[in-house]
Order: structure tokens, then C-alpha cells, then sequence
């Protein structure tokens, strides 16, 4: 169903809700119209959503998952290791005993081959992770380090 037309209400409505600070996203919603139509009404009405605000709120996200990558890739790495360590630690082994009718434990050395052929998985899964996550973070640093490498020798880019 077409909206109604717009109208010199609808203008006031505009210039008032902008005045106050509200996004495009947000105008549209509370007028039920179109972002397209707003953006379009709003610049014959010579006003701007500034995206200033919007480019700070997006970088400030950026450098918190950049945060939330290498706290995460430090405690895969810390896992890692804690799992590693456990191929030289005693282990429990437990079973029921058919004879005795009861569960059975006993320390043994180290943990039986295919235990410490899981924890070397685990560890190395862990570890790969981590690797991951720090290939993401060297990628952005190494994509940065390039941009300001070619703007000093070609110049600033041209926009």
C-alpha cells in the first residue's frame, strides 16, 4: 500500500525529528516512510546526516574485536599448553572390574596412547586457533602498514 503524500507536515516533522538528533534509520521508522525517501527529502531540505558519529561508533568496534581477537588468541594458546602438559602428568585410569562387580581406578605413568594421541590433537587444535585469529589481527596490521608505506612513496591517494 502506497504511503500518503508527502506534505508540508511531513517536512516540519523531518526538520524537527533531524534537529533532535536522530539518525535517517531512526526518522524513517518513526514517519513509517522509506530511508530513500527521508535521505531524499531531508537533502532538498538542505540537511545532512552527518556520519561522523557512525564512522567513530564502527572504528571503536574495530579495535574492540581486535581486543576480544588477542585476549581470545592468548587464552587458546594458554589452553593449548595447559592441554600439552597434561601428556607428561599421571593419569587415572578407571574401568569396571566384572569379577568384583565395582569401578576401578589406577594411576599409571602417563596417560595411554590414545589419550595422549587426543590431548596432542586438542592441543594442536587449540593452537591452530590461535594462529587463526593472529593471522587476522597481522593481516589488518600488515593492509595498514601498506597503505602508509604507498602513500609515502606514490603520495597521497587520489579520492
Amino acid at each position: 500500500m502506497p504511503s500518503a503524500p508527502w506534505s508540508d507536515a511531513d517536512d516540519q516533522t523531518l526538520r524537527d525529528l533531524h534537529a533532535s538528533g536522530m539518525s535517517l534509520h531512526a526518522i524513517a521508522a518513526e514517519m513509517g516512510r522509506g530511508k530513500a525517501t527521508i535521505h531524499r527529502k531531508a537533502a532538498d531540505a538542505g540537511l545532512d546526516f552527518d556520519r561522523t558519529q557512525t564512522a567513530k561508533a564502527a572504528e571503536a568496534k574495530k579495535v574492540d574485536a581486535a581486543d576480544r581477537r588477542v585476549t581470545l588468541e592468548l587464552l587458546y594458546l594458554e589452553k593449548a599448553t595447559d592441554i600439552l602438559a597434561q601428556l607428561t602428568e599421571p593419569a587415572i585410569l578407571t574401568f569396571f572390574d566384572i569379577k568384583t562387580g565395582r569401578v576401578v581406578e589406577h594411576e599409571v605413568a602417563k596417560p595411554q596412547f590414545a589419550d595422549q594421541r587426543n590431548i596432542a590433537q586438542a592441543s594442536a587444535t587449540m593452537a591452530n586457533a590461535a594462529n587463526r585469529l593472529r593471522d587476522l589481527t597481522v593481516d589488518r596490521e600488515a593492509s595498514a602498514v601498506d597503505k602508509w608505506t604507498d602513500a609515502m612513496i606514490d603520495g597521497p591517494a587520489d579520492e
